[in-house]
């Protein structure tokens, strides 16, 4: 899916097209709103997607398959270790948690997360928790992981799944205040994780002057569900 792009992406997109299913370049309404529409379109049980700086590695849909086939009914989502590359390919970051839970993904920031191309879930699960929120920018991800914790099991692979470019025009890298707050107001609105939403947004609030300005620019909505919450936690 690609949003209307101006640069060279309908080019590769047109040379790899034999390969591809269906492809659409035309504008929309954000990167989850892009990710919805592909999933619409697509007809597999395993679910997952690529930004156009990551790859998969080469057995990783053979290992989420195998995974999937025998982790039983409950199983929802697979997760492996994503590395973080620089231009030449050297590894820079490579997280695996031991487990993930809601109770762990509410750590997020704790150093609980992993790389979101390196996590795969089942089309029950995504019918069941999808689609991804158009109001948010960087943790749209977090928040249906976490919507699928409520219903499904997760389980971790030892291997791994994917790569992911890392370079200063990728948005978690050069809005990185803005993501935090995102993940800050995401979690405040989350029961049972107030305290660490709270802690999270006053750490960037606490940040230099660079970052303070980044936050100011958080949605209006992701505001107006932060006072929601606080409503609610003095009225109990």
């Amino acid at each position: 899916m690609d949003g209307g792009s101006t640069d060279q992406s309908v080019a590769i997109l047109r040379r790899y097209e034999r390969w591809l299913s269906v492809w659409v370049s035309a504008p929309d309404d954000g990167q989850s709103d892009a990710i919805n529409k592909g999933f619409a379109s697509a007809t597999g049980d395993v679910l997952g997607w690529l930004n156009s700086d990551d790859f998969f590695a080469p057995s990783a849909l053979g290992i989420v398959a195998t995974a999937l086939c025998c982790g039983g009914p409950d199983l929802g989502a697979i997760v492996g270790m994503g590395s973080k590359i620089d231009a030449d390919g050297h590894v820079l970051y490579s997280p695996l948690p031991e487990v993930v839970t809601r109770e762990t993904l509410l750590d997020w920031c704790n150093g609980q997360n992993f790389m979101q191309p390196a996590c795969l879930f089942t089309r029950q699960a995504w019918e069941q928790a999808g689609p991804l929120r158009l109001d948010l920018h960087f943790c749209m991800d977090l928040a249906l992981w976490l919507r699928i914790a409520e219903r499904h099991r997760f389980q971790v692979v030892p291997d791994t799944l994917a790569f992911i470019h890392m370079h200063n025009e990728a948005k978690t890298i050069k809005s990185r205040p803005r993501m935090y707050a995102e993940i800050a107001l995401l979690l405040a609105t989350e029961a049972g994780a107030w305290d660490k939403g709270r802690s999270l947004l006053f750490s960037v609030l606490d940040a230099d002057d660079t970052q303070k300005r980044g936050v100011k620019h958080l949605s209006l909505a992701l505001a107006r569900a932060l006072v929601r919450n606080i409503k609610i936690l003095w009225s109990t």
